[in-house]
């Protein structure tokens, strides 16, 4: 293996980056603060992405070079994606690297992957102004050259659990659809007038709360579109309170007028203090005592007013930065929210009746012999105690239908 394709190349001397192929392009910039896609309304760029084809290309090693025959560049789609008058199937893609001047410090035309049959992989390139062909080590095959897919897709991630209350809201009454509530911390949602005979469903509650963790869009749509056009003069409103008090609404609006599987969406966020809830404890005895719980008291207040104070600025810094724009989601993140109720509750399973008893049947009690008596002479008609009278008493005929139901007892 050879020496670098660029061994002298780094990011921070990059300002500029151009891909390309005789199809799509996408133009990232570097800003005061952050990378955009120029392209696309100079929406942020994924950073990670940027960082990995730079460093890509910087530790690329050169494992051999051949002479840049017209014919060689045509089986291995080396021609620039700019020459009209060649096949697009021999057409390559190209990145160019600028400076901050907009000098270009890098021209590299990616062509076609090395065949694994040939050996172990790597891709066939070649230099702007270079009149030989190196086969690195690296692999190009799955160069993005569209802007949606530079964008910094993760909008949100809250926390599940972070989440006291959901709201949806109906867009024209301005009134809760329903509200969704954690009685505190680490217990399950509750439904608010939950109706009877109903229960939630565990999994899709769960999905309302799961909405906003790891919320990655699609692309952004054109900011000069109006609200009539993407139905967010009329969406509903998902509103999520944060038990820190930070609070997300959510408009998903309608589908696009060119693909019913993407949705328009926007998100704002506020801050709402929350009431601090006084610890209660039992009162201090004498002056030392009182006076520390005082400070303490006092400590504590201050603390919390400076960490709202914090969460404030987070909040409003948030907002500017994701506010402005409208943005393109898919339709199975638009159907995760839920506005129907009736998709968020179940019946109630009937409590299984228990069975009745065998009716108990009652029978006499056969009087127990007198205890036996000291044996004195009596007369001979009176030699024998008579039995019980039960025991003599002659069993009455028991009609047909009591018969039976006596048999069935009995059994």
């Amino acid at each position: 293996m050879g020496g670098k394709l660029l061994p002298d190349l780094s990011l921070e001397d990059i300002s500029g980056i151009t891909i390309k192929d005789h199809e799509n392009s996408v133009v990232l910039r570097k800003g005061e603060k952050v990378w955009s896609v120029e392209n696309r309304f100079s929406y942020p760029a994924d950073f990670s992405k940027i960082s990995e084809i730079v460093k890509k290309l910087r530790d690329a090693k050169i494992g051999r070079t051949f002479k840049a025959e017209d014919k060689i560049l045509s089986r291995l789609t080396l021609h620039g994606p700019g020459k009209q008058e060649k096949p697009e199937d021999q057409r390559g893609a190209e990145i160019i690297l600028e400076d901050k001047e907009k000098k270009v410090l890098a021209d590299i035309i990616i062509g076609k992957a090395r065949e694994a049959s040939a050996g172990a992989g790597g891709q066939y390139v070649m230099l702007a102004g270079n009149a030989d062909v190196c086969l690195t080590d690296k692999n190009f095959r799955f160069l993005d050259k569209e802007p949606a897919q530079w964008l910094d897709k993760e909008l949100m991630n809250v926390k599940p659990d972070d989440i006291e209350k959901v709201v949806c809201i109906d867009p024209e009454t301005k009134e809760a659809i329903y509200s969704l509530r954690r009685p505190e911390k680490g217990k399950s949602p509750e439904f608010s007038d939950l109706p009877e005979g109903k229960k939630i469903k565990k999994s899709k509650v769960d999905d309302v709360f799961r909405m906003l963790s790891s919320f990655q869009i699609e692309n952004v749509a054109d900011p000069a579109k109006k609200a009539e056009e993407t139905g967010l003069d009329k969406a509903l409103c998902f509103e999520y309170h944060l038990f820190d008090g930070t609070v997300y609404k959510a408009y998903p609006g309608n589908a696009l007028a060119d693909d019913n599987d993407k949705f328009y969406f926007k998100v704002d966020v506020s801050y709402v203090a929350p009431e601090i809830k006084e610890e209660i404890k039992p009162e201090a005895e004498g002056d030392k005592e009182k006076e520390a719980d005082d400070g303490a008291k006092a400590k504590k207040a201050e603390e919390e007013k400076a960490k709202q104070a914090e969460l404030l600025v987070e909040s409003k810094k948030l907002n500017e930065k994701i506010s402005p724009w409208t943005y393109v989601i898919s339709k199975w993140k638009r159907d995760n929210f839920i506005a129907d109720t009736k998709k968020l509750l179940e019946e109630k399973e009937a409590e299984a009746q228990k069975p009745e008893a065998a009716p108990t049947l009652k029978t006499e009690e056969t009087p127990k012999p007198e205890a036996e008596t000291p044996a004195t002479e009596t007369p001979a008609a009176e030699a024998e105690t008579p039995k019980p009278e039960a025991e003599f008493r002659e069993a009455k005929p028991v009609p047909e239908t009591e018969e039976a139901e006596t048999e069935t007892q009995e059994e």
